[in-house]
């Protein structure tokens, strides 16, 4: 299982895993996502979103990520546990249609 630590970065090992599990414990809170985010947001979409985006025949190189997560970025949520990044909440209100998204890690789906 790969985890991404607030830092962007992977975390492997055991021990890291369970301090990450146990802050899973702590409340889950809402702040508005920056720019300083996007490379959380980039490595949380390419683990959501590739494989289903390659089955539809859609881009997925780093440039069309970035695109989507950019698109009405300023809607976006950071989902936090404590003090690491878990997810992304972005909900936007348009004249032509409303839309929806949450995005979280693997490990805190069905946690939260």
């Amino acid at each position: 299982m790969e985890i991404i630590n607030s830092g962007g970065n992977i975390v492997n090992d055991r021990r890291s895993q369970r301090s990450l599990h146990n802050q899973m414990e702590l409340e889950i809170t809402l702040r508005v996502a920056s720019a300083t985010d996007e490379s959380f947001l980039l490595q949380l979409r390419k683990l959501t979103m590739t494989e289903h985006l390659m089955e539809a025949g859609v881009p997925t190189d780093d440039e069309a990520h970035l695109e989507r997560i950019r698109s009405n970025f300023e809607d976006a949520k950071a989902v936090r546990a404590g003090e690491d990044e878990i997810g992304l909440l972005k909900f936007s209100r348009q004249a032509e249609a409303n839309g929806a998204q949450f995005r979280a890690l693997a490990k805190v789906r069905g946690s939260c």
